[in-house]
């Protein structure tokens, strides 16, 4: 198991020291949240992939956050990102067909 577990931190540490950056998880959080002030600061930290825009840009999308979604789209998230679950026009379209 240790050995394992050094292999882990190993290989964590190559991929970090190689110039990788952690995505931004509060971006999701706030976006789905609904919190465009903590969306703001989570943008302001230059760490957000494409791919974090585009899952925060769904969430709000299906929540209806239309100020988080103006966000997000300001500052590059990509409104024909797919996911597995669907993009964020089909967000959108199911957040409303929920809130009948």
């Amino acid at each position: 198991m240790r050995k394992s577990i050094f292999g882990s931190v190993l290989v964590l540490g190559m991929v970090m020291s190689a110039g990788a950056v952690q995505a931004a998880p509060d971006l999701v959080a706030a976006a789905k949240a609904g919190d465009p002030d903590a969306v703001v600061d989570a943008l302001a930290a230059n760490t957000a992939t494409s791919l974090t825009l585009g899952r925060a840009l769904y969430f709000a999308a299906q929540r209806g956050h239309a100020e988080i979604v103006r966000l997000l789209l300001e500052n590059g998230a990509d409104p024909n990102t797919s996911f597995s679950y669907g993009s964020p026009l089909h967000a959108a379209a199911r957040g409303a067909f929920a809130a009948r």
